[in-house]
């Protein structure tokens, strides 16, 4: 019988197969396990588990709302400064488009039910709502359109994990984190340069913000999902996704560049972006 335990120094085929495949192994020696290459952090003693993972939560969730602010400043610029709807609703598209996405798939794992969905709906609804539905000035229609971009799922994270110092799984923090770093964050940071190639100025604060932050979510992101269950302390998560950054920007900064070179001749004025 295939399944049949040998004595002596044969191996059975169940173990065999346990042995050649990493998915196979134990929790302990699997190739999402800790990366046993990766140098070993220098311990600090006062400095415990819990705290350390408590201080990796604050700085990843800061820059995932950071990211998100800048979205929304730029969002609001573009649509209502620069009168480009057109490059506005993509960025929103793809600001929105991987938390629903994320949403739908652990809902169809069961990690997540329907009276859940407030958390991606909850700010897109209010700003549309308000900025279609209400008679705003323009200070309040920046205000409706820089809500659209904003989220409350880096917060319940953090809340849900602060008190083991990382999120539980059965929150799908990790999605959320991987979907919004390998499409929204890409993506955003693409139409954010494209847009200041167009203008041929200087980009503004919040522009280069966004991009900066884009960035550093996409090399986090990147080097998330090829570490997926590795356990790494703060600093090498860090130096990490630092070394991922090179590559992400050489190619956003590629797919920037070859949209705007691609466009429909034009002198890049207003005219052009309305036809």
């Amino acid at each position: 019988s295939p399944h049949s335990v040998c004595t002596g120094t044969h191996t059975t085929p169940t173990r065999a197969m346990t042995e050649a495949s990493p998915l196979l192994m134990p929790a302990s020696t699997s190739l999402l396990a800790t990366d046993s290459s990766l140098p070993p952090e220098p311990a600090v003693p006062w400095v415990s588990d819990l705290a350390a993972g408590r201080l990796q939560m604050m700085f990843f969730t800061s820059l995932a709302l950071f990211d998100m602010v800048t979205d929304g400043l730029v969002f609001a610029d573009l649509v209502l400064e620069k009168q480009w709807p057109v490059l506005g609703g993509c960025l929103v598209a793809m600001v929105l488009f991987p938390q629903f996405l994320t949403f739908a798939f652990l809902r169809a794992n069961g990690q997540k039910s329907l009276a859940n969905v407030w958390q991606v709906a909850l700010f897109p609804v209010l700003g549309f709502g308000a900025f279609f539905g209400r008679d705003l000035t323009r200070e309040w229609q920046k205000v409706a359109l820089f809500a659209t971009c904003l989220s409350p799922v880096p917060l319940i994270n953090i809340i849900s994990g602060w008190p083991h110092g990382k999120p539980p799984l059965a929150t799908g923090a990790i999605w959320f984190e991987v979907a919004e770093g390998l499409i929204e964050a890409p993506c955003s940071a693409v139409i954010t340069l494209y847009a200041c190639f167009l203008t041929r100025k200087v980009p503004s604060t919040s522009f280069l913000a966004s991009i900066v932050a884009s960035f550093g979510s996409t090399a986090r992101a990147v080097d998330k999902l090829n570490q997926l269950g590795a356990q790494r302390g703060f600093w090498n998560e860090v130096k990490y996704a630092l070394a991922q950054l090179p590559d992400v920007m050489l190619r956003i900064i590629f797919l920037a560049t070859f949209a705007f070179l691609t466009r429909p001749f034009g002198d890049g004025s207003d005219e052009d972006l309305e036809a």
